[in-house]
């Protein structure tokens, strides 16, 4: 498809978003789709990209992070960014109140913005999320077993409530800050 498009995964834990971004990464390889794919340490890439619609981040572009001297033209570029743990507030905060302006700027120069998730049967990301992470006893010291967390209430509803997620972002996590105010 001719023009410049963005794909926005937005990387709920234990849904398959790692295999999405293993994925997206080949199609850099030749014959390329896609002209960069920032995970989530390098949403400030995407963010240099376009810097005037993101006015409360401070975009920096870092050759060594980003891959190259001087940042794509998006104009010209297809590009994927995966936000991903603590970057995931970036995208509530920052790039969900500017999506309508994105997708404008992209349509007028005959470009896509695509904004994507996955989610994963409710049994089987629990079970994931729990091998991977068990949660631990106040002291740290011991797992708590699953039949003690499922009655707990602290498994449920896991994925809604990463898609509703108001996590903080972290400031200064790979070069990208929220701007302070000027007093």
């Amino acid at each position: 498809q001719p023009g410049p498009s963005v794909v926005l995964l937005y990387h709920i834990e234990k849904t398959g978003g790692s295999a999405v971004m293993k994925w997206l990464k080949r199609q850099t390889h030749a014959p390329s789709r896609l002209a960069a794919v920032y995970s989530y340490s390098q949403t400030s890439c995407f963010f240099a990209l376009h810097a005037d619609l993101f006015p409360g981040m401070e975009p920096r572009w870092r050759d060594k992070l980003c891959g190259g001297a001087a940042p794509l033209d998006w104009r010209s570029s297809k590009v994927a960014v995966e936000f991903h743990s603590y970057s995931k507030g970036f995208f509530l905060r920052s790039v969900l109140p500017a999506l309508g302006a994105l997708r404008r700027r992209y349509a007028e120069a005959n470009g896509t913005v695509v904004a994507v998730t996955s989610i994963r049967e409710p049994a089987s990301h629990l079970l994931s999320k729990y091998r991977m992470w068990p949660p631990r006893t106040a002291d740290r010291t011991h797992a708590v077993p699953l039949p003690a967390w499922l009655a707990s209430g602290e498994a449920h509803s896991l994925q809604s409530r990463a898609l509703l997620s108001e996590r903080p972002a972290l400031p200064g996590c790979e070069g990208l800050t929220e701007a302070r105010a000027a007093a």
